[in-house]
């Protein structure tokens, strides 16, 4: 698999994770704060979310989207380190994995923008008059 195939399809299943998450098919722990979370909304958008981002990661090969796009990837990240006291229980399962997932296409986007534009040197073989040394 490309890292490029490895990047979508850890985006993918993200966006599974969240949408799965937002039915309340996967139990996510509860806020110990008085504010009321809306998993639904916040599954669904952050489903969606993900679902762009395996196509940008698919379809986009420029080094400044690629680039924009792993930068993008440490707003949940953080985010999630950052409301841990917001939660009970801080870390839970579906939230780790879900971290792996973004933390999978913070990497391959990050490989992509590295590589992109790159050129490669075409590959020279001795001519049948060299010979081979």
């Amino acid at each position: 698999m490309t890292i490029r195939g490895v990047g979508v399809s850890a985006a993918l299943a993200v966006a599974a994770l969240y949408g799965l998450i937002g039915t309340g098919a996967l139990s996510v722990g509860a806020s110990t704060t008085d504010v009321a979370t809306d998993l639904f909304a916040f599954g669904m958008l952050m489903g969606a979310i993900y679902l762009a981002t395996a196509a940008a990661l698919w379809w986009w090969h420029g080094r400044i989207g690629l680039a924009l796009l792993a930068g993008f990837q440490l707003i949940p990240l953080l985010g999630y380190v950052a409301a841990a006291g917001l939660r009970e229980p801080p870390f839970e399962l579906w939230g780790v994995l879900i971290k792996v997932g973004q933390v999978a296409v913070l990497v391959a986007a990050t490989a992509l923008a590295f590589r992109a534009g790159r050129r490669t040197l075409p590959e020279t073989r001795p001519s049948p008059k060299e010979g081979i040394a």
